[in-house]
């Protein structure tokens, strides 16, 4: 099950408004993601190395992170709070951009999602990171 979602980035990220995938639980490709942040890299290695050198309990625990299919393609799903965690790993001109653009849109629209699932605190806190950087 697949939900397609049809955001409303601005500037660079516009062409990656329906590109981004989701699955029933509203966890967020992570594959899509860093191609969106990081266009033509690996996105397994990048997640990888992300995974190496994060000391997040939550990376083992399968609430928040998953492996999903998506019409034949699997691929790693997170919640918001590993997909904050990775978007502030990265450095490049790109994640900058985003973070001043679109993070904050971003984070409030799932933000909406997981309201319903009582999550809302851990969440707020993770988007007043963002709004830091």
């Amino acid at each position: 099950f697949t939900i397609q979602i049809h955001m409303k980035f601005n500037g660079i990220f516009r062409e990656y408004n329906t590109k981004i995938r989701y699955n029933r639980e509203k966890m967020t490709s992570v594959q899509d993601f860093i191609e969106m942040i990081k266009p033509g890299e690996n996105s397994g290695l990048i997640y990888e190395n992300f995974i190496k050198t994060t000391d997040d309990p939550r990376i083992d625990d399968r609430v928040y992170v998953d492996v999903h299919t998506f019409k034949g393609d699997s691929c790693i799903v997170v919640d918001i709070a590993i997909l904050v965690e990775l978007l502030l790993t990265f450095t490049c001109e790109r994640s900058i951009e985003f973070r001043k653009t679109d993070a904050v849109y971003f984070i409030r629209h799932l933000e909406e999602w997981y309201a319903k699932y009582g999550i809302v605190g851990e969440l707020r806190d993770f988007h007043e990171r963002v709004k830091q950087h």
